[in-house]
């Protein structure tokens, strides 16, 4: 899905995922299934994907973690 990332500003939403996958996790990761679009839904807890910090609506764009760590 677009993130619309230009320079730094994120203009569209996050990668999706589902917060029920990562808390259960040992250790939690991003599915590659979960950049598909048609995944609005968990296949396996059955609740709605989130795309944004539910605190601050900020994006989820782990790929930019690194940037600012020297």
């Amino acid at each position: 899905m677009p993130l619309k990332v230009f320079s730094k500003k994120r203009l569209g939403h996050g990668l999706a995922y589902c917060p029920a996958c990562l808390s259960e996790d040992p250790e939690p990761y991003f599915r590659l299934s979960w950049r598909l679009a048609l995944y609005t839904f968990c296949p396996y807890h059955e609740i709605l994907m989130h795309d944004r910090c539910p605190n601050c609506a900020a994006p989820v764009v782990f790929q930019r973690t690194e940037l600012g760590k020297y």
